[in-house]
């Protein structure tokens, strides 16, 4: 009897029916449901982008300055929309304006800076020579034009490797005092057995100057080039003497 109903058209067309209906309504209710998703998605709000982030990305402290159709100041509003539009670089010397915003007011640079201040001669010898090793630091000023001439020249010397205790200084020449030399001045005379020369003026270190003088005391007037020890050096005042301007290049 149950084949008999399966077998009918009547019940077939029935059965059909009812299976077009159920899915056409499982299939509506599941586009309904997928239209509504779609739709409420698309009303979601996009995510807010904090405009401080931006800010850190493009700008830095604010400075006050100007440049071409541009003006940037603290008081800006940070809502204003970027463009996206590439602005112009700043030249070199906008960015040496630029540079200099940020640089203190007593900011000096290195080119700029003052020289040291550099003792100098009240006497216009221009800047005073370096002290040699030991020296005192109260060597200059000296007390007069003449003594830093003498100073000048004798600490020329010492660098040359000259062994110089002291300087003397007459008609505005310079002898150094060295060890082994002595500066002297010959006179002469007549005696019945010919002619004397002897040592009339003499400057040397102190010790050859003390026995030099002893034997000079001893001989008198008949003191003379034989008489002086083979350690001491004889040398005329003529060719000892030292122009300070000329050694110095002083004008």
């Amino acid at each position: 009897m149950f084949h008999d109903l399966l077998s009918s058209r009547l019940i077939q067309g029935g059965f059909a029916f009812f299976v077009l209906c159920v899915g056409g309504s499982l299939l509506y209710s599941w586009h309904i449901h997928r239209t509504t998703e779609v739709s409420e998605f698309g009303k979601r709000p996009q995510p807010v982008v904090s405009p401080l982030k931006n800010k850190a990305l493009t700008s830095t402290a604010p400075v006050d300055f100007q440049t071409e159709g541009v003006v940037n100041t603290p008081d800006e509003n940070t809502d204003t929309p970027i463009s996206d539009a590439t602005e112009a670089l700043p030249n070199e010397t906008e960015f040496a304006d630029i540079a200099n915003a940020f640089l203190p007011d007593d900011f000096v640079s290195e080119e700029e800076a003052p020289a040291e201040d550099v003792p100098v001669s009240p006497y216009g010898f221009g800047p005073y020579p370096e002290l040699p090793e030991g020296w005192s630091l109260n060597t200059f000023p000296a007390a007069s034009a003449e003594h830093e001439l003498q100073k000048r020249v004798r600490i020329k010397l010492i660098g040359q490797g000259v062994n110089v205790v002291g300087t003397s200084m007459e008609d505005g020449l310079v002898y150094p005092i060295i060890k082994g030399t002595a500066y002297v001045q010959w006179k002469s005379y007549w005696r019945p057995t010919g002619k004397v020369t002897y040592i009339s003026r003499m400057i040397a270190h102190p010790e050859d100057h003390r026995h030099l003088s002893t034997i000079k005391a001893e001989k008198g007037r008949d003191f003379t080039e034989a008489d002086v020890p083979s350690d001491i050096k004889l040398v005329s005042f003529e060719d000892g003497a030292i122009d300070p301007y000329e050694f110095l290049d002083l004008p």
